[in-house]
């Protein structure tokens, strides 16, 4: 089987039913936003799409969620800046992990990977390809659901 999702709707509208019909779940994601600093909630200021769909699964249990965060890279030799950079990307993740506690976040330095796979509650499996990072872009391009 072989579906084109072309719309954040259809997206999400997609893994949420599978979630609710899996025993096992996982999201992967390079970076993650959603309205959350590592210091502050500004969703309201700041509605997004990826938001909505974290509230959405939040009470789910059995599933993780792996976040790309890139490594910590100075550009220049002791560079503070560089260092807080990577410190608040980081806290920002661990603010998600807060605010979502029965998710099971994971942090993976180089991933990049836009893959959704579930384990349904009938045995089978099935997996969601795709570009969507969960960082509240308005950007979206296409993903494609395959059954095994």
């Amino acid at each position: 089987m072989s579906l084109l999702l072309e719309t954040p709707q259809q997206y999400y509208i997609t893994l949420l039913r599978l979630i609710q019909n899996s025993s096992e779940s996982i999201i992967t994601t390079f970076g993650v936003f959603c309205g959350i600093t590592y210091n502050a909630d500004i969703s309201a200021k700041f509605p997004n799409k990826d938001r909505e769909f974290l509230d959405s699964i939040a009470d789910y249990e059995n599933l993780d969620v792996v976040v790309g965060v890139g490594g910590f890279t100075p550009y220049k030799k002791n560079c503070d800046d560089c260092l807080l950079s990577y410190a608040r990307r980081t806290l920002r993740i661990e603010k998600h992990r807060e605010l979502y506690p029965k998710i099971n976040w994971y942090l993976c330095e180089s991933l990049h990977s836009k893959v959704s796979a579930f384990k349904l509650k009938n045995g089978k499996y099935i997996a969601i390809i795709g570009s969507r990072n969960f960082t509240g872009s308005n950007n979206f391009e296409i993903a494609v659901p395959i059954e095994d």
